[in-house]
């Protein structure tokens, strides 16, 4: 008999709903391996983790995801851009942003208030830190100075001691005797800065009784920029500089007339500004010991002069010819009185003494280098002299005078025009200085310009001449001291090298002392001291005493022996 057997029943026979129920629970395990394995693919090929995959929209609700479950960067993207699901992130929003409540108008306010609060702060604190900053380097600046005054310098520079103690000490020292010059140039500076005026006696300049001889200096400029308040300094500086290399007599312009920053901007109308920084040009010169001869006009337009009095009284409707009426026209001569009397009779406002009363100023000087061209001889400019010297001396019998020459001879000793360099400017050194009401005579020297086409040897011989003649016409014929107001060598010389004028300027030393011994020359002059950074006023001969030591060697070297032969006169 034949049957089939079906297996697939085989089990309920042999173990019945046991076996059933093992059999179901294996088979959904199988199931959910199988479907856990296969999420570890997806995860594996897509490089993510699952809750971070973008949600799949329906076709029924594009916005809205029907499965997986939404990022939370996806409702971030969704709530704060507005991007729709399907649309690609572009950036990834941060959490804190959708947390973050704005704030009120209130805080807004006052977080500006905080902010500007500490916008000022900063500031006053940084402008507290510049002021220190400013006040520290003032008080390194006086620590120097006082210390440069209380040490001894010797070599090529001269320093004035004022510390009690250092002189104390200097006086009970074995080597006083070797200090002796300096003790008396100290002694000196001092009495020279309380109450000794500068006078004359024969062919001398006398100081408290005793001989005065020195070595000084030109610079027109000081006025002018002493005008703007922050460039004193180079007034102050030039002053200490010229001090240590010895220089105690500076030369400088009392005038500025018509044009710009103008002392007397129109007939006896004067700026108080420009005043005031004469004022401080001479309350410096105090402090420093440094003697001045101020002049009162100039024969050059620049800074007016002449040409300018002249204008004002042709613009007042006065009939004038030329810029030689300056000697001869009342109206012209009447403004230029007025000002010498603004000038001699202000009182300083630094120092509360009158110009006429202190003893800083040595001399006035009455025009700089007059000249005058319809008159070769002289004479108009010796009658004009006498004029204005002798109304000088009625405002000012304290202070010596001198008309402001360069020495060129004329009519009244036709044997002393050799002594020219060819030409004749309407001056006469001789007779124009035989006026009583003048003091003392002056000289200026430029044989570069007045024999330009002549060497440096013979330039040399005309200088050692031009010296030697006006000393002995001075001592012999004048019987009054004589001054080298101006000399130097310029830079826009053909040729010129630093060498050459250093040799032209020991050369020029070297006749000056040599002629102070004879009884001549009384010191020279050089033109010009200038400060650092003071281009525009370049003119050729300018020397920077900071920058130009060789120079400066040949200075401090003729200070020292115009004071060891003061000394030696003294005794």
């Amino acid at each position: 008999m034949a049957c089939h057997v079906d297996f697939r029943c085989l089990d309920e026979g042999f173990g019945g709903k046991t076996y059933k129920r093992k059999r179901a629970l294996q088979q959904q395990e199988a199931v959910e391996d199988a479907t856990t394995a296969e999420m570890d693919m997806d995860f594996e090929e897509s490089g993510s983790n699952p809750s971070k995959r973008q949600a799949v929209s329906s076709a029924e609700e594009p916005n809205k995801p029907v499965i997986g479950r939404p990022t939370y960067d996806g409702v971030i993207a969704g709530r704060v851009s507005g991007r729709n699901w399907k649309q690609v992130r572009t950036h990834r929003a941060s959490a804190i942003n959708v947390s973050k409540k704005r704030s009120t108008a209130e805080e807004r306010a006052r977080e500006k208030e905080i902010k500007k609060a500490y916008q000022e702060r900063k500031k006053e604190l940084t402008e507290a830190i510049r002021q220190n900053k400013v006040a520290k380097r003032k008080q390194r600046e006086e620590r120097e100075k006082k210390k440069k005054e209380n040490i001894l310098k010797s070599g090529t520079k001269l320093q004035k001691i004022t510390n009690p103690k250092t002189l104390q000490r200097i006086a009970k020292s074995k080597q006083r005797k070797l200090l002796k010059l300096t003790f008396f140039r100290a002694e000196k500076g001092e009495r020279s800065s309380s109450t000794g005026f500068v006078q004359t006696r024969g062919t001398r300049f006398i100081l408290n009784g005793s001989p005065f001889l020195f070595n000084g200096f030109n610079s027109y400029w000081m006025m002018r920029v002493a005008t703007q308040p922050s460039q004193r300094y180079k007034v102050s500086n030039v002053y200490r500089e010229a001090t240590a290399a010895g220089l105690t007599v500076c030369r400088t312009w009392a005038f500025s007339d018509g044009g710009d920053q103008a002392l007397q901007m129109s007939p006896g109308v004067y700026d108080e500004r420009v005043f005031q920084a004469l004022d401080f040009v001479i309350s410096e010169a105090r402090k420093y010991g440094v003697r001045l001869i101020l002049s009162l006009s100039n024969n050059y337009k620049d800074y007016g002069g002449r040409p300018q009095y002249v204008k004002w009284a042709r613009d007042a409707g006065v009939h004038v010819n030329s810029d030689d009426d300056f000697y001869t026209n009342n109206v012209v001569k009447t403004y230029y009185k007025n000002h010498i009397k603004k000038v001699l009779t202000r009182i300083n406002t630094i120092t509360r003494i009158a110009y006429k009363d202190d003893p800083t100023i040595m001399a006035w000087e009455l025009i700089n280098e007059p000249r005058c061209q319809q008159d070769l001889s002289g004479k108009t400019l010796t009658i004009w002299v006498k004029e204005m010297a002798s109304y000088v001396k009625s405002l000012d019998n304290k202070h010596l005078v001198e008309i402001g020459m360069e020495g060129f001879y004329g009519d009244s000793m036709p044997n002393k025009k050799q002594y020219n360099p060819g030409y004749q400017v309407g001056t006469d050194f001789i007779s124009n200085n035989q006026i009583k009401e003048v003091d003392f005579t002056t000289i200026h020297a430029y044989p570069d310009i007045w024999l330009s086409k002549k060497n440096d040897n013979e330039q040399m011989i005309f200088m050692r001449r031009w010296i030697t003649s006006h000393g002995t016409d001075s001592s012999t014929i004048l019987k009054k001291p004589l001054i080298l107001t101006e000399f130097g060598k310029s830079s826009k010389d053909p040729g010129y090298q630093l060498s050459a004028r250093d040799t032209y300027m020991n050369a020029v030393y070297h006749n000056i002392y040599t002629s102070a011994r004879s009884g001549g020359l009384a010191g020279g002059l050089v033109w010009q001291i200038l400060a650092e950074r003071m281009e525009p006023f370049d003119d050729g001969y300018e020397i920077v005493l900071s920058q130009d030591p060789s120079t400066t060697r040949i200075i401090a070297q003729q200070s020292r022996q115009m004071a060891s032969l003061e000394h030696t006169m003294s005794k």
